[in-house]
């Protein structure tokens, strides 16, 4: 018998992980680091085309913006027959008469009759419509008074009813 002695292993739990962290970091930060000159220095074609084309779409959009302002300041939209708008103050002055006689007793009894006869309508069109849907259940309960005479009548005819049940069902209605 030999004396032959066993490698010494260590568990995973002794062994030191700082190497494959710190070779796994730095390819992590190397990586990085060439993204970034990758995407800042690198020549793409469609980097100075796409900034060509923001460029122009931006261009035309002032443009536009520019043309619509211009179009809002020449065009005056004035009332018929009329030439020119008249002074601010004639137009307040205009302001306060009008307010004056919203103002007045007389305006203020007006619109007091407008809002009675607004009410007296109102209150007409609900009255209407009560005696409406009132003539509507008329209808519908005579309609059925003659449904139901009707078939008192044909169970009379055939034995199935007294000739009281009939005449009662006819006094009802």
């Amino acid at each position: 018998m030999s004396n032959e002695q066993k490698p010494r292993t260590k568990s995973v739990e002794q062994t030191s992980m700082s190497v494959p962290f710190f070779t796994l970091a730095a390819i992590l930060f190397l990586l990085s680091i060439w993204a970034v000159i990758n995407e800042v220095g690198a020549k793409r074609v469609w980097k100075q085309y796409q900034a060509e084309f923001e460029n122009i779409a931006a261009d035309q959009v002032r443009a536009e913006i520019e043309a619509e302002v211009a179009r809002l300041q020449s065009e005056t939209t004035l009332p018929d027959g009329v030439d020119k708008l008249p002074p601010l103050p004639q137009i307040e002055q205009k302001l306060q008469e009008a307010k004056a006689v919203m103002s007045s007793s007389e305006y203020v009894s007006i619109e007091d009759q407008i809002k009675k006869q607004e009410r007296t309508v109102y209150l007409a069109v609900q009255d209407w419509k009560i005696f409406k849907s009132l003539d509507v259940e008329h209808a519908f309960f005579y309609e059925e008074a003659l449904k139901k005479e009707k078939t008192l009548e044909e169970q009379a005819a055939r034995g199935e009813a007294t000739e009281l049940e009939v005449s009662n069902a006819k006094a009802e209605s």
